[in-house]
């Protein structure tokens, strides 16, 4: 579970990075994070519970999108 409240706690903090302070870099950093976490939780779900595991895919792919627009905020600004 402390890979779980490390993933919530990451996301909560790329919002403020990014919209909050405007900084993208910093936002790109943390997300990439944030997928690490996320793919870290899916793992430990899978142990316990493959539904668990696998109603975290939308989220991870969501992440990735989010990730991608973090990335063309840098390149485009």
């Amino acid at each position: 579970m402390v890979v779980f409240s490390a993933q919530l706690i990451v996301n909560v903090l790329w919002s403020i990075v990014l919209f909050r302070f405007h900084s993208p870099i910093l936002g790109m950093v943390m997300i990439l994070v944030l997928i690490a976490l996320i793919f870290a939780t899916i793992c430990y779900f899978h142990r316990i519970s493959r539904t668990a595991a696998t109603l975290l895919v939308p989220y991870i792919a969501w992440v990735c999108i989010a990730t991608y627009l973090n990335a063309m905020i840098l390149v485009l600004n």
